[in-house]
């Protein structure tokens, strides 16, 4: 009898052991299936992105630039970077009741709304370009123009306007230097705030 119960407890053992194995094979192989499914769903994603890239950089998937449909483009993208905005006009966007404009596409020019004090992204004017119409501080992060303005034009009929970097005055434009073609390599790409003295 006593040798049935070792031969018994022997029996269990091993069925247990047994059991134990083909668990943690069971388990081991659910999660070479989880793993091979997270490659495969990772390399569905790296092919669409890869395809979706390929479809923007090829010729007459994208609008030509310059085209209405181009300038629309724009707008919406950076409509969809800089929230709050309004879409105002073809290429153009306002911020704060029209206290900010920004126009998207553009000339190279001193083009400069009368009664604004504009902004460049490139030096000699090269667009996009921001008008401040308000006096007062403006923050140029509320609308995506932060550490990137290169030129400015003052073309008010009295006044001065001050580019800070964190407090830190950059340059100016005002009633007796109007333009400031390129705002130097100190200033370049470092306004955050502009103030407009009226």
């Amino acid at each position: 009898m006593k040798e049935f119960g070792r031969l018994a407890r022997e029996a269990e053992d091993r069925f247990v052991e047994a059991a134990s194995i083909d668990a943690v094979a069971g388990i081991a192989d659910v999660m070479r299936r989880r793993a091979a499914h997270r490659r495969a769903d990772a390399f569905k994603r790296v092919a669409c992105l890869v395809m979706l890239a390929g479809m923007l950089l090829l010729p007459g998937m994208r609008p030509a630039p310059g085209t209405a449909a181009d300038v629309q483009r724009k707008v919406d993208l950076y409509l969809a970077a800089n929230p709050g905005g309004q879409q105002t006009g073809p290429g153009q966007v306002s911020y704060n009741n029209g206290a900010v404009v920004i126009t998207v596409a553009g000339g190279s020019a001193v083009d400069c709304p009368l009664g604004s004090v504009c902004f460049y992204d490139r030096p000699n004017f090269g667009y996009p370009r921001g008008e401040v119409h308000d006096c007062g501080w403006q923050d140029l992060s509320t609308f995506g123009w932060q550490n990137r303005i290169e030129s400015a034009v003052f073309n008010r009929s009295h006044g001065l306007a001050q580019f800070f970097d964190s407090g830190t005055a950059l340059f100016s434009v005002g009633v007796g230097y109007r333009s400031v073609p390129d705002a130097g390599t100190d200033a370049r790409n470092r306004a955050d705030q502009v103030y407009v003295h009226c």
